[in-house]
């Protein structure tokens, strides 16, 4: 009886940490800073196509960027966009070639902002693992938001980048 009772709590405390996402990768600077600098890369990319937006993943690819806003995929609830044209096309895979050579697993840029000279001021570079989205911000200057227990967390990478976790729910 013993027995069973010690491995259902190993077993429900095992399906709890996959379930929540808790404990699915460690918070670690030294991990993060060689992808970050990797990714400072593809900054000059992204500014000079002053890319909002961008998404490449198997049935869904989005480029948001000076020519206008190119989408195709399902699921993808992009109101105002047009389908690829060959230049945008062309953009796209311009673009994730260079994302693609740091080796980060990101596969989308959000909530990219740029100031009055074109120079990129804020991105999330996401990628996922897990029950969790996971993503790199750069943000030069920034002040660390705080955690939010078991919802979200942060870490400092350097004066430009952290890392960024949220559960899954």
């Amino acid at each position: 009886m013993k027995k069973n009772v010690r491995l259902a709590t190993y077993v429900c405390a095992l399906f709890s940490t996959v379930l929540t996402g808790c404990g699915d990768r460690a918070k670690s600077p030294a991990e993060y800073s060689r992808d970050t600098a990797a990714l400072t890369k593809v900054i000059p990319a992204l500014e000079a196509q002053l890319v909002t937006r961008f998404r490449y993943q198997k049935g869904s690819k989005v480029l948001d960027y000076k020519r206008g806003l190119f989408a195709e995929g399902k699921g993808l609830n992009l109101r105002s966009s047009s389908p690829f044209d060959s230049t945008a096309k062309s953009d796209l895979e311009s673009l994730w070639v260079t994302v693609h050579a740091t080796k980060t697993a990101i596969f989308s840029v959000e909530e990219v902002s740029y100031d009055s000279t074109g120079h990129l001021t804020y991105a999330e570079f996401h990628f996922s693992s897990g029950f969790g989205r996971e993503r790199y911000v750069y943000n030069p200057g920034y002040t660390l938001p705080s955690d939010m227990s078991h919802e979200r967390w942060h870490t400092r990478i350097d004066d430009s980048w952290y890392y960024r976790r949220d559960d899954w729910n």
